[in-house]
């Protein structure tokens, strides 16, 4: 959904304390799942300002290397596949 909205300028995650990283066995070779229990996003959507400070919520996200990164040959861009946010 966020990735088909032209109108978002900025995207903010910040992963805290609490972050738990493994790689799933079923996953592609060097996919990363990342487990997040106390995350902070911001989007900024056109006016509009959302904060998601989710209490009592894990969050996992799936991520997919790609190396090189576009941006520089000697780096990693990390994309996330699968975002899935668990209620405790």
């Amino acid at each position: 959904f966020l990735a088909r909205r032209s109108s978002i300028t900025y995207i903010n995650l910040f992963f805290g304390p609490g972050t738990f990283r493994f790689t799933d066995m079923a996953d592609t070779l060097g996919w990363a799942t990342v487990q997040v229990a106390t995350p902070t996003l911001q989007i900024l959507d056109g006016p509009f300002d959302s904060f998601v400070n989710p209490s009592g919520e894990l969050m996992e996200f799936k991520f997919r290397p790609t190396a090189p990164s576009p941006a520089s040959p000697t780096d990693t861009t990390w994309h996330i596949v699968r975002w899935t946010e668990v209620r405790n």
